[in-house]
């Protein structure tokens, strides 16, 4: 079960209260106009989507952060990496390498989120430590 961090929290009352306010201005003692009414579905629809979308970055952060803590666990992801920082940046990174595959899909978006993943975990780096580890006690 994902948790909202704080600041998502604090996004969502922000957006809830925007929209109050936005709604509150639009009001008058007469009945609402058509116009206003599209206007308070609009704002409301924003206002879903922006929670759709916190909703979603939540859970793609937490679980990238339980993928990293596995690593951890298991030897593979360096120890000093925070799993949170880690799922955040991925997710970034992610979105910013999506968004250029959508404009140009000349590459290959697994490989490259793969290697993301690998550089930003230091997945490479925990796979070659037993190999210097090996090299070193042999001096």
């Amino acid at each position: 079960m994902s948790r909202f961090s704080p600041k998502p929290r604090v996004l969502a009352l922000a957006a809830a209260f925007l929209l109050s306010v936005t709604l509150a201005g639009c009001g008058t003692t007469h009945p609402p106009t058509e116009a206003a009414s599209s206007k308070d579905k609009t704002l409301v629809q924003e206002a879903e989507r922006v929670m759709q979308v916190l909703k979603h970055n939540e859970r793609a952060i937490s679980g990238f952060s339980r993928l990293v803590q596995r690593w951890q666990e298991a030897g593979l992801a360096r120890p000093d990496v925070h799993p949170r920082s880690v799922g955040r940046q991925l997710l970034a990174v992610w979105s910013g390498l999506q968004g250029q595959w959508l404009v140009d899909p000349s590459f290959n978006l697994v490989n490259e989120v793969s290697e993301a993943f690998r550089r930003l975990s230091g997945q490479r780096s925990m796979e070659a430590k037993p190999r210097l580890d090996e090299l070193i006690s042999q001096f």
